[in-house]
């Protein structure tokens, strides 16, 4: 027989935002409500059973735990809501499985959900000491402590530096665990990793681990191991609305529509099984339309970066002014390349 959710919460003796939620009676509850419906109609009594013992009703849970679980549950319940077919933790690779599968035009669609923890980062954060953080990676490690000593260095009164992590190998771990769940990219399947974070600075980061300076999504990756079988990224702030049940009275919390979603592929893919051709012919609107929006302003970008380019070189300036103001564009660019998905969503709010 099929747990009961509302016992489960009426005997709940744990501190669990859902358990708190639906003690208030607040909109969070509520709209989870509709996302079990969602989910009592597409799987089984064991696997129904086996969804809410991960969700730890009953049982102490971490921040952390949650949000990865309430992270899976908004994205999944996404694909339950809007695809067919849909197939719960299918099976490849020796037993190991993705969160779901779904066939969409002529492909089978594999998701696997990340959602990173950010809690040492937010400790080191809300350090009171300078902050120096890596935008991106550095050639050799050295070089990083380099600009570290340089920096101290020249610290008057002494004080003391903050080094805030890079995660970038927290996202080699995820395409290797990806990679060992999907199923081999072909020309039947599409497989995307699911990267939940909390802010849009986040997402800027994130962007970059992908296609920064030696970027997991370029020919000068950072990564030895093998992850080819992840196709594609699709990276979402869902954290942001699961940290607390009733920051966001007016907003349905559990709707991956609620949030910022962008899908992107791995451009080196772009020419393999009609992968391109896939991408922006189907499926990059997969999860809303944001995603064409933000490759529109991309390209737009750097339409107007070549033309600025091109002027600079027929204005008739000698080889040191030209170098210098090349120079000084390629600075600007970088630092709108470091916050590029910010810098969009400016643009979205201007057209709106």
């Amino acid at each position: 027989m099929p747990k009961d959710i509302v016992n489960m919460i009426e005997n709940a003796v744990v501190d669990h935002p859902i358990v708190s939620a639906a003690r208030k009676g607040n909109r969070y509850w509520i709209d989870f409500l509709s996302v079990i419906k969602d989910y009592k109609n597409v799987l089984n009594e064991q696997e129904y059973n086996n969804f809410l013992n991960k969700s730890r009703l009953d049982r102490k849970i971490s921040v952390a735990q949650y949000l990865q679980f309430s992270a899976e549950v908004t994205v999944v319940d996404y694909i339950i809501r809007n695809y067919s077919e849909f197939i719960n933790e299918p099976k490849y690779n020796e037993k190991k499985n993705p969160e779901c599968s779904f066939n969409y035009k002529g492909r089978t669609v594999n998701i696997e959900v990340k959602c990173p923890d950010f809690t040492k980062r937010m400790k080191q954060e809300c350090s009171e000491d300078i902050k120096i953080y890596a935008a991106e990676r550095f050639p050799q490690k050295e070089d990083y402590y380099s600009v570290k000593r340089i920096i101290e260095s020249n610290i008057k009164g002494g004080g003391g530096i903050q080094t805030v992590d890079r995660l970038d190998n927290k996202l080699k771990d995820y395409l290797k665990s990806a990679h060992g769940k999907f199923p081999p990219s072909s020309i039947h399947n599409f497989n995307i990793l699911v990267i939940a974070l909390e802010t849009v600075r986040d997402m800027d980061e994130w962007y970059l681990y992908f296609f920064g300076e030696n970027g997991a999504f370029t020919d000068k990756t950072y990564i030895l191991e093998d992850y080819s079988n992840v196709d594609a990224v699709l990276l979402t702030n869902v954290q942001s609305g699961h940290r607390t049940s009733d920051a966001f009275p007016n907003t349905n919390c559990w709707q991956l529509e609620s949030y910022i979603s962008l899908l992107f592929l791995d451009p080196r893919k772009q020419d393999v099984f009609e992968l391109g051709k896939y991408y922006s012919g189907i499926v990059a609107d997969l999860f809303g339309g944001l995603t064409y929006d933000f490759l529109s302003f991309q390209c737009k970008l750097d339409y107007n970066n070549e033309i600025r380019n091109g002027m600079v070189k027929k204005v008739g300036l000698n080889k040191s002014q030209e170098s210098i103001l090349l120079n000084l564009n390629y600075m600007r660019d970088k630092i709108l390349q470091i916050q590029i998905i910010s810098e969009w969503i400016k643009n979205l709010d201007r057209k709106r």
